[in-house]
């Protein structure tokens, strides 16, 4: 070896370049796509529990503001006031907290402060975990508006632990029974089995200004309703008029009322034909709109018309002899 020549040093002998598998290209873009997946699951599932949360926050708020109200009502002013402070706390919009709050104010103002007493200190009740489980099946009841499902649950827990938390389950029972007693006089036709809940709610505590409102709406309809029938054979104009007002009112409310309504206006007819054929033949047309398939009001149709000597009826009127519009 020449000593020209020198041997090389590690430095000076570049090191071959090392291939990265593909494979481990795919395995990286799994890996990632993994991770990805994760952080978006996890924030769907963030999301979702903070729909949830926010829905049982509310029906826990209007079920505390309905139980001011009645706390009102009885006078157990300090008890509103607390329930108040915790729903405008969570929601300081919420419709009509803020104005009862007002109100539950000026009344503690105007009450004597009574002497404080001892309160006595509850023990442990060993059912308090199964009452805590029904109480939170109520609430969830509450929430899907199954209101008969939640009475049967809160009773079942008065008649099986009556000791927990009687004051608080019989508010709820209040709650139940007047959002069951509203929804039936509002959405359906069953009125007296709306005004019996209600009736059973008052037994609890007063009830709010809509549930009295949705009682005296249903009573009104009912004896507007009844007094229709009972004048059906001694005076059929004051008939007439009262079955009106109650198709008017709900028209809907049975087959049975559109076709009482029907006949009764078909009877008027009746009575009008011979004196004023093209009164009743609007009364007849009348008959026939409500009833189409009403064989007596098409029979009697055809005659006034004929009888009339005019192109058009003249349009149905309550209340008196209809004139030429």
């Amino acid at each position: 070896m020449s000593t020209s020549e020198t041997l090389p040093t590690e430095n000076s002998v570049s090191a071959p370049r090392r291939r990265i598998p593909w494979g481990w290209f795919f395995l990286g873009a799994l890996v990632l796509a993994v991770v990805v997946g994760a952080v978006a699951g996890n924030f769907a599932g963030s999301a979702l529990k903070s729909s949830r949360q926010a829905e049982d926050l509310q029906a826990w708020d209007t079920e505390q503001f309905l139980l001011a109200q009645a706390d009102y009502g009885a006078g157990n002013y300090s008890v509103a006031m607390q329930r108040l402070e915790a729903v405008l706390k969570n929601e300081p919009d919420f419709p009509d907290a803020a104005d009862l709050r007002e109100r539950v104010l000026a009344a503690m103002n105007a009450t004597p402060t009574p002497q404080p007493t001892a309160t006595p200190i509850p023990s442990p009740t060993p059912d308090a975990p199964r009452a805590e489980q029904m109480l939170a099946q109520a609430k969830q009841q509450f929430a899907d508006k199954n209101y008969v499902e939640m009475i049967k649950t809160l009773l079942t827990l008065k008649v099986e632990i009556p000791s927990f938390q009687p004051e608080r389950v019989d508010g709820l029972l209040w709650v139940a029974y007047r959002f069951n007693g509203v929804y039936l006089i509002k959405n359906t036709n069953r009125l007296a089995e709306g005004m019996y809940y209600l009736d059973v709610a008052a037994l609890y505590a007063p009830l709010d200004q809509e549930a009295v409102n949705e009682v005296a709406s249903a009573k009104y309809f009912l004896s507007v309703y009844q007094s229709a029938y009972y004048y059906r054979n001694k005076d059929i104009e004051v008939s007439m008029k009262n079955f009106f007002e109650a198709y008017s009112i709900r028209p809907y409310f049975t087959e049975r009322l559109v076709i009482d309504y029907a006949d009764i206006i078909v009877q008027n007819a009746d009575e009008l034909v011979a004196r004023d054929a093209c009164a009743a033949w609007g009364y007849y047309e009348e008959a026939l709109r409500l009833v189409p398939s009403h064989e007596a009001a098409a029979k009697g149709r055809d005659s006034a018309r004929d009888g009339c000597g005019q192109p058009s009826p003249i349009p149905f009127a309550i209340g008196g002899t209809p004139t030429e519009g």
